[in-house]
C-alpha cells in the first residue's frame, strides 16, 4: 500500500502533520524504552578519549539527511513489511545475544539494524535507498572494531615501536627496543594498546569517509583519499610516540604526554584531520568541491509538497516490537550461580607444588567484578614459584564481565599454546606483561562450566548461549603468573607454569 496525494486541502494537511508528529513522538518514546541501555552504553563509550568522535556522528548523519531532503519529497510512502521484518528480526537477535552474553558492542550494533528496519517498515524501501549513506554513516558511532582489536593491536604496536626506535637517535635520544618496550637511559616506555593509534585512526576515518563521498568525484579519487587516511593515521601516531620519547628523555616537563596532554591520541586525530583536508584539496587541484546544494525542482508535481504520512498498521507493528524488546531489556536477568564450594578448598598440594595463601591484592592481575577470588603462591622444592589466581563471576553484568577493556590488554601479543594433560592437550594463552615494575609470564584461560576457552569471541558466544538457554552466565578466569628474571628465563618459567596448570585443571571441576 502506498500513500500519495495529487492535491491536498490545507486543513487536511495540518491534521495529517499533527497526526504524523504524534505518531513520531510515540515511536521515539517506545524506542527510548527499548534501547535506553544500548544508548547509555554508547554515551559511556563516547566519554572515552579513544572514541570521543562518536557523539558527533548522529548530528553529522542528521546533516547528511538534511542534504538529501529534496530527494525525499518525491518518494512515496510505501511500507515494506518484508525488509522491515528482516532488519528488525536481525536487530532483535543481535540485541538479545548481546545482553545474554554481556557483549556490549552487540547491544550497541543492534541500533544500526533497527533504524533501517523502522525506516523500511514505516516508510518503505524508497526512503531507505535515499537515506543509505546517512544511515550507514551511523556505524562510526559504534565501536564495531573493538571485538577484533585484541588480535590487530599487536602489529600496530610493534610498527610504532620499531619506527620510533629508528627516529629517536636522530633527535639525540639513545634507545633500545625489546618488542613493544622502548628502553631509554632514564625511563622505560611501553607502546601499549592506547599508543598503537588504532582507535584514533577510526576518528580520522569518520571524517575521511564523508569527505571522500561529498568532495571527490569518481571512485579512484575516493579510494586514494581513504588509503591516504590510513597512511596519515599510521604516521602521525609514530610522530606522536617519537615526540613523547624526546619529551621524556630531555625532561621537558613533568607529564608523560606533553603540555596539557597534547601528545595523547588527540594529536593523531587533529593532525590527521588537517592532513586529510589538505590531501582532499590536492586531489581537487586545490579547489574544494562544495557539499551538494539542494535545488528546488520547479517541474515537480504538486505532490512534492505533501506531508509525510505514517500509516497505522506498520506503526502498530513497530510499537509492539519495540515494547517487547524493552520488556526483555528491562526485566530479563540471568540467575547468579555461586561456586559449588569455596575456592580456598582447592588443595594446597598439587603434584610437586606446595601452596600458601596470599592476599588477593598481591596478585599482579585481578578480574574486575569477580565475586569470588583465590590467590596463592605455589613453590617447588627446587625454588620455582608461581602465583595461581582464580577470579570467579557468578553472573556477568556491567562492570563484572569475563571479557572487558581491562582484560583486552592481555590479548595483545599473546601466543596460544597447548599444555599436555590427561586429555592430550589443553589450550592456554601465554603472555609476557609488566606490573608493579616487574616482568611476568602469564598462562591463562577461561573456564565456563568445565569448558576451556582462550579466545574472547568463542567465550562470548558460549556465554550468550548459556544465558539464553540455561539462564546462567557464570565463569572464571584462571591465571598462573611467574616472575621473569630475564628474557632467557622465559622458556623455563613457562615449563614450570605449564606443569602447575596440568595439576590445576582437573581440580577446578569440583569448585564451579
Amino acid at each position: 500500500m502506498s500513500v500519495t496525494y495529487d492535491k491536498i486541502d490545507p486543513v487536511m494537511a495540518a491534521r495529517l502533520s499533527r497526526s504524523t508528529l504524534a505518531k513520531a513522538v510515540l515511536l521515539l518514546a517506545v524506542f527510548a524504552f527499548a534501547y535506553s541501555t544500548p544508548v547509555a552504553l554508547l554515551l559511556r563509550e563516547w566519554a572515552s578519549p579513544d572514541f570521543s568522535h562518536g557523539i558527533l556522528v548522529p548530528f553529522a548523519s542528521l546533516y547528511f539527511l538534511w542534504i538529501e531532503r529534496g530527494r525525499l519529497k518525491g518518494v512515496p510512502v510505501r511500507p515494506d513489511y518484508a525488509a522491515g521484518a528482516a532488519f528488525m528480526a536481525a536487530a532483535a537477535l543481535v540485541l538479545i545475544l548481546g545482553k545474554a552474553g554481556r557483549a556490549q558492542v552487540a547491544e550497541e550494533a543492534s541500533i544500526l539494524l533497527v533504524i533501517p528496519g523502522l525506516v523500511s517498515l514505516l516508510l518503505g524501501r524508497g526512503y531507505l535507498r535515499v537515506l543509505k549513506f546517512p544511515l550507514a554513516y551511523l556505524a562510526f558511532m559504534v565501536p564495531l572494531i573493538n571485538p577484533f582489536l585484541d588480535r590487530i593491536y599487536w602489529p600496530f604496536q610493534i610498527f610504532a615501536a620499531k619506527s620510533t626506535a629508528v627516529l629517536l637517535p636522530y633527535f639525540g635520544v639513545p634507545v633500545y627496543r625489546r618488542m613493544q618496550f622502548l628502553e631509554l637511559p632514564n625511563i622505560s616506555l611501553e607502546v601499549a594498546t592506547g599508543c598503537s593509534g588504532l582507535k584514533f585512526m577510526i576518528s580520522v576515518y569518520a571524517v575521511a569517509v564523508p569527505l571522500a563521498y561529498f568532495t571527490q568525484r569518481g571512485w579512484a579519487r575516493k579510494a586514494v583519499l581513504l588509503v591516504s587516511a590510513f597512511i596519515i593515521g599510521l604516521l602521525t601516531n609514530v610522530v606522536r610516540v617519537t615526540l613523547i620519547g624526546v619529551w621524556t628523555y630531555f625532561k621537558l616537563g613533568d607529564t608523560l604526554h606533553g603540555p596539557y596532554h597534547l601528545l595523547q591520541g588527540y594529536f593523531v586525530s587533529i593532525a590527521g584531520f588537517i592532513l586529510l583536508f589538505l590531501t582532499s584539496m590536492a586531489l581537487n587541484k586545490f579547489r574544494f568541491n562544495r557539499f551538494p546544494e539542494v535545488k528546488k525542482d520547479e517541474s515537480a508535481p504538486v505532490a512534492v509538497g505533501r506531508p509525510m504520512a505514517i500509516t497505522n498498521a506498520p506503526l502498530v507493528i513497530a510499537v509492539v516490537f519495540l515494547a517487547g524488546i524493552g520488556w526483555y531489556m528491562h526485566f530479563f536477568a540471568v540467575s547468579p550461580v555461586p561456586p559449588t564450594q569455596p575456592l580456598d578448598r582447592l588443595p594446597l598440594s598439587i603434584g610437586e607444588w606446595r601452596g600458601e595463601a596470599m592476599n588477593n591484592a598481591q596478585s599482579p592481575v585481578r578480574a574486575p567484578g569477580a565475586g569470588s577470588e583465590l590467590t596463592r603462591l605455589y613453590r617447588k622444592a627446587d625454588g620455582s614459584e608461581a602465583i595461581l589466581y582464580i577470579g570467579y563471576i557468578d553472573a556477568q553484568r556491567d562492570g563484572g564481565e569475563l571479557v572487558n577493556d581491562y582484560f583486552n590488554d592481555y590479548f595483545n601479543g599473546i601466543t596460544e599454546v597447548s599444555v599436555p594433560d590427561i586429555r592430550g592437550g589443553m589450550p592456554v594463552n601465554k603472555k609476557i606483561m609488566k606490573a608493579g615494575g616487574k616482568e611476568y609470564l602469564a598462562i591463562f584461560w577461561y573456564d565456563l562450566d568445565g569448558s576451556i576457552f582462550t579466545g574472547t569471541k568463542a567465550m562470548k558466544l558460549r556465554s550468550a548461549w548459556d544465558g539464553l538457554v540455561r539462564g546462567r552466565t557464570n565463569g572464571a578466569v584462571v591465571m598462573i603468573i611467574s616472575e621473569l628474571k630475564g628474557a632467557e628465563d622465559a622458556d623455563n618459567v613457562f615449563r614450570e607454569g605449564a606443569s602447575l596448570a596440568q595439576g590445576v585443571r582437573p581440580l577446578l571441576k569440583g569448585l564451579f
